[in-house]
C-alpha cells in the first residue's frame, strides 16, 4: 500500500504484490489506484466507510510512523471512493 499525498489531497494506493523485485519481474500484479481525495475541514465518512476501514487496518500495525498518515487520512474526504 502507498499514500501519495499531493497539495490538491491524497490518493491511496493499493497493490497485490510486495515491493521486491522477483514479485514485479515475474508474477501477475493487481493495483488499485484512488482517485485524489481533496482535504476537507470535518469529519465525514465516505458512504463506503472506506476511512474508517482503512484507519482501523492502520492502527492494527501500532507503528509511530504511522501516525502521521492516520491522521492525514483523517483530513481527507473520501467520498469519491
Amino acid at each position: 500500500m502507498m499514500f501519495l499525498l499531493y497539495e490538491t489531497g491524497l490518493r491511496i494506493v493499493i497493490h497485490t504484490a510486495n515491493l521486491i523485485l522477483q514479485d514485479w519481474k515475474q508474477k501477475t500484479q493487481g493495483i488499485w489506484i484512488s482517485p485524489i481525495c481533496p482535504k476537507m475541514n470535518d469529519d465525514r465518512e465516505s458512504k463506503t466507510n472506506f476511512k474508517k476501514d482503512l484507519l482501523e487496518y492502520i492502527e492494527r500495525y501500532r507503528a509511530r510512523p504511522l501516525q502521521f498518515w492516520q491522521k492525514t487520512i483523517s483530513e481527507h474526504d473520501f467520498n469519491s471512493i
